[in-house]
């Protein structure tokens, strides 16, 4: 139900991430922020009904690959990326875990592979890249180096146990993607190794 959702609070955010678990809140959330000139970022693993309309209201689609593939109808996740690109968004993005993410803005196509790190964990890596993302887009970022801080995050999370444990703050995200060329993100150590440093 949408009664009591307040749309102030959507008016006044500078970005709204929404998802396709409940399709029509995304969808008011959406049509709100759209009329607010509020950015609006979507994640979407599989398509669903009616996520046409949803995506008419969204600047930045970030599917899977396996929703790229369904929703381009040949299988592939290219074609997929192309018709996402139909729908207006400012920049349309496909992830594909260890493979990074291919996006394309405009004429502009581009893949952003992931950086290398000894996974330990992928829970919540998607999320994470999300996050990274939607962090580079409020910094005013442009689309290469957007991708960019996001599959840092994605890597940083993947390199700890659980969904929080590897994530970078600020300061530590800003300093590795300040480095020309970024090296291997490390892993975060498990309790039990640290414990056995400090035996």
């Amino acid at each position: 139900s949408l009664e009591g959702l307040d749309r102030r609070c959507i008016e006044s955010a500078r970005l709204l991430h929404v998802d396709v678990s409940d399709l029509d809140a995304s969808l008011w959330a959406a049509g709100v922020a759209r009329q607010a000139g509020v950015p609006v970022v979507l994640d979407a693993d599989e398509p669903v009904d009616g996520i046409e309309e949803l995506l008419g209201h969204v600047d930045f689609p970030v599917v899977s690959e396996s929703f790229a593939r369904a929703w381009g109808g040949s299988g592939s996740a290219e074609a997929g990326l192309e018709k996402l690109t139909e729908w207006g968004g400012r920049l349309a993005v496909v992830t594909a875990g260890a493979e990074g993410a291919r996006a394309a803005f405009g004429p502009h196509r581009l893949h952003a592979p992931a950086f290398g790190v000894r996974v330990r964990d992928t829970t919540g890596a998607g999320d994470a890249f999300h996050a990274g993302l939607i962090w580079a887009i409020l910094q005013g970022s442009g689309a290469e180096e957007a991708l960019r801080a996001a599959n840092a995050v994605a890597g940083f999370s993947c390199g700890g146990l659980g969904a929080q444990a590897g994530l970078p703050g600020e300061a530590r995200l800003r300093d590795f993607l300040a480095q020309p060329v970024s090296p291997p993100i490390p892993s975060i150590p498990s309790p039990r190794a640290e414990e056995g440093r400090r035996e």
